[in-house]
């Protein structure tokens, strides 16, 4: 027991020592840290789908591309929605926050000086971009007596996805890395089962929250935000890797919280690794 409890005391010295190394390189990389250059390719447009059929009846005998039109005619939110402002929404945050965080942002309009820089540079290609509508279904259950009660309801979610690569122009045998990120919204709804006193019976009550446009009109600038964050943080934690022993690997993903000015461990990525 003594052996263990030595042991475990020893693994979690160990781990607090390699963050507080990794940390004090973090903050090294926020002190020195030089702006980075990156163009950014823009999408053409911003896909807008909806997979939810709404009871559109005889929806499978369509040919695919009378389905996909008929389930935009027939959508409850995208089909109210404008590309354009969803697109450049997501655009114009995205430029904002990663210069505030130190970049120096380019696009197609000035690519000849981006390529004749001497400096290290890196481009961005937004591949692309979509907005779903589909329909989830909720399940909601309960025991009583050992009889189990359960009911189902169908709700909206929206969807913003983006697929994202990312190049450095100045090395010639690095690898283009490519990220996906998601962020969604849906309905809120919240079921409640009880028994009458008198009867005995199993009844319930809902509580329903519909989406609303203005919802998911945010969605595209609230998504810049965190990736801006999350783009930087990439950066940031090559800089560890880097600075790390070739034998020694970073025990954890880390992000720098500009507003209380610390290094914090990331426990969910808002950039996933994607490999088709």
């Amino acid at each position: 027991m003594v052996f263990r409890k030595s042991f475990l005391f020893l693994l979690l010295l160990s781990l607090l020592l390699s963050c507080s190394v990794e940390k004090k390189i973090a903050m090294e990389y926020m002190e020195n840290k030089e702006p980075i250059k990156m163009l950014i390719m823009e999408p053409e447009f911003c896909y807008m789908i909806n997979t939810n059929p709404y009871q559109i009846q005889y929806l499978e005998s369509y040919p695919q591309h009378k389905k996909d039109s008929l389930l935009y005619a027939k959508s409850k939110y995208v089909r109210y929605l404008d590309e354009t402002l969803m697109r450049v929404q997501y655009l114009d945050t995205l430029f904002n926050n990663l210069q505030d965080l130190g970049f120096e942002i380019y696009n197609l309009d000035s690519l000849l000086p981006f390529l004749e820089m001497k400096e290290e540079r890196y481009l961005l290609n937004i591949a692309q971009m979509q907005l779903l509508e589909s329909q989830e279904v909720m399940v909601f259950s309960e025991i009583f007596d050992t009889l189990e009660y359960f009911v189902e309801y169908p709700i909206t979610k929206i969807d913003f996805d983006l697929w994202l690569e990312l190049s450095s122009l100045n090395k010639e045998d690095a690898e283009m890395q490519v990220f996906y990120a998601n962020k969604s919204i849906q309905d809120k709804l919240k079921v409640r089962f009880y028994k009458k006193f008198l009867s005995l019976d199993v009844l319930y009550d809902k509580e329903y929250e519909a989406l609303n446009f203005q919802q998911i009109v945010n969605l595209p600038s609230q998504s810049a935000k965190e990736h801006a964050q999350a783009i930087f943080d990439l950066f940031l934690n090559q800089y560890i890797d880097n600075k790390l022993p070739e034998n020694r690997k970073r025990k954890h993903f880390y992000t720098y919280d500009s507003e209380k000015g610390i290094i914090l461990v990331k426990r969910k990525k808002i950039l996933q690794n994607y490999n088709p």
